[in-house]
């Protein structure tokens, strides 16, 4: 037998829906290869602690990146940018720099600009989302934070993020 990994992500709400019982008949299957549940909340600027993590994970992914130059992803003034598009959440910020990233490649330049991220900015938002200020057409812009959760009943609503010794887990 072998045995899959299946990781669930999405919305907190989302979980509900897996939970429930009329999911469960269907995929009880998936549930039984399930081994628990985390949470991972946006990151919040305005704790100290959060906003240092944040830019060390982007530090960790300019690295990466394959560029001639580094593109200071965890520079302050790229990385509140960053965190302002993204609302603090990961995937978001890997999706905008992925398309910028395309962008500065495919226009043959050694790193990311903000020029790149401002129009990976344009390309991704649309709907209502694109009336909203492009973070990396403003001169400074407001970093996001994370209101509070609708359900403070859910399990796991404040799970801290967790820490080794040499840095984050």
């Amino acid at each position: 037998k072998r045995a899959c990994l299946l990781v669930f992500l999405g919305e907190p709400h989302s979980a509900r829906i897996f939970g429930s019982s009329a999911v469960s008949l269907v995929n009880g299957h998936a549930q039984r290869r399930t081994s628990g549940e985390y949470r991972m909340r946006p990151y919040d600027w305005s704790d100290s602690e959060q906003r240092t993590e944040f830019r060390v994970i982007m530090s960790n992914l300019d690295k990466e990146l394959g560029f001639p130059e580094r593109s200071d992803l965890s520079a302050t003034d790229t990385a509140i940018r960053l965190h302002a598009f993204s609302q603090g959440r990961l995937g978001f910020a890997a999706q905008l720099i992925t398309t910028a990233r395309f962008l500065a490649e495919r226009a043959n330049m050694p790193r990311i600009t903000h020029d790149a991220f401002a129009d990976a900015v344009d390309q991704l938002r649309f709907g209502e989302v694109k009336k909203e200020p492009n973070p990396f057409r403003m001169f400074t812009p407001q970093p996001w934070t994370p209101q509070e959760i609708e359900n403070h009943d859910e399990p796991n609503a404040h799970v801290p993020r967790r820490r080794n010794r040499k840095g984050i887990v």
